[in-house]
């Protein structure tokens, strides 16, 4: 369940440079289009997994 959540602007920043840097390193890599959207998914919803998972250790402590 996703509801609402405690952010700052230098996460917002960070997460947003990395994503940057990794669609800029597949590029010059000649990696297609397509899979940039696959590249940036799939940390994307690790993060959230990992963040997910440290909530509830930390919750049910």
């Amino acid at each position: 369940m996703l509801s609402g959540g405690v952010g700052s602007i230098l996460g917002a920043v960070l997460g947003a440079l990395s994503i940057r840097v990794l669609y800029i390193g597949l590029a010059m890599m000649g990696i297609s289009p397509y899979y940039f959207m696959i590249a940036t998914g799939i940390p994307l919803i690790m993060a959230v997994a990992s963040n997910i998972i440290v909530r509830r250790r930390v919750l049910y402590r």
